[in-house]
């Protein structure tokens, strides 16, 4: 599963990526950097704080192996992931 946001902050637009293996495995690409958050199982709620630039900002990753991302100071804006 991918899902995939662009994140305007004061200093310019970010890029994150959120991927998830079959296996569980999740991952997040911030701006090309990649951070492996390890097994999430599909039955729990986990929330990763993260910044981009200079702003906060809370990965949620939802039941179900969804994921959202939220920040106060900044404009996210989702964007459409080919299959």
């Amino acid at each position: 599963m991918k899902r995939k946001w662009s994140i305007e902050t004061g200093d310019g637009v970010h890029t994150v990526e959120y991927r998830r293996s079959p296996l569980g495995i999740v991952r997040v690409i911030i701006d090309g950097e990649v951070f492996v958050l390890g097994y999430v199982s599909r039955f729990s709620k986990r929330s990763e704080p993260f910044r981009v630039g200079e702003e906060q900002c809370v990965l949620t990753i939802t039941r179900g192996g969804g994921a959202e991302i939220v920040a106060v100071d900044c404009r996210v804006e989702r964007v459409k992931v080919g299959t």
